[in-house]
């Protein structure tokens, strides 16, 4: 990239449309593959030196909601809980996992009807299950199997730039904590996540 971007300043006057044309190609694929080496970066450095404790699911969804990037499109969304539990867990590790889920759900979200995040929590067989639906548009299928891949739907992942899918990055750090995580379809046919 900074050898094309040298030989534009130096030669950019005597390069013909043409010439200019492949040195903006060369010069693009080269940052969007930069952009792709962070993310993969970040997506293997995210589960790195987790302290496990007890963290109050509670205070991570609270701080999640008070993210000004959660807000999004000024919509006025309101996260309904009752009862969550103290999990054995990272702080930052859940935060990260809440935040990317309430990316997906907010995407989900009519913007007329008033949108509503729930967060369900079950004890079962010594097991936490966590149960995170919106009341938005019906999850597809395809949408459904192909919403943990590494790079999927990259223009909903509210980074700019990215190309990373934030829901492969939950889905690694709830593995590194003992975890499994699902997307599934709820009761109205929106999309439900559940993490075991």
């Amino acid at each position: 990239k900074s050898f094309m971007e040298l030989l534009l300043k130096k030669y950019g006057e005597t390069l013909d449309e043409k010439a200019k044309s492949y040195v903006g190609y060369a010069t693009d694929g080269a940052g969007r593959l930069d952009i792709m080496i962070q993310d993969l970066l970040q997506y293997y450095r995210c589960t790195r030196d987790m302290d496990i404790r007890q963290v109050d699911l509670a205070d991570v969804i609270a701080k999640v909601q008070s993210k000004p990037d959660m807000q999004l499109q000024g919509i006025d969304v309101r996260v309904e809980y009752t009862g969550l539990p103290t999990l054995l867990a990272n702080q930052e590790g859940l935060q990260i996992v809440v935040t990317h889920i309430f990316r997906l759900l907010l995407l989900q979200l009519p913007a007329a009807a008033e949108p509503v995040i729930t967060i369900s929590a079950t004890y079962a067989e010594a097991y936490w299950q966590l149960l995170f639906t919106g009341n938005g548009s019906t999850a597809e299928p395809g949408q459904l199997r192909d919403i943990f891949n590494l790079f999927y739907n990259r223009a909903q992942q509210g980074v700019s730039g990215s190309a990373l899918n934030g829901m492969a990055v939950a889905k690694r750090i709830i593995e590194h904590l003992g975890g499994s995580i699902t997307a599934e379809q709820a009761a109205g046919g929106s999309m439900a996540i559940k993490i075991i």
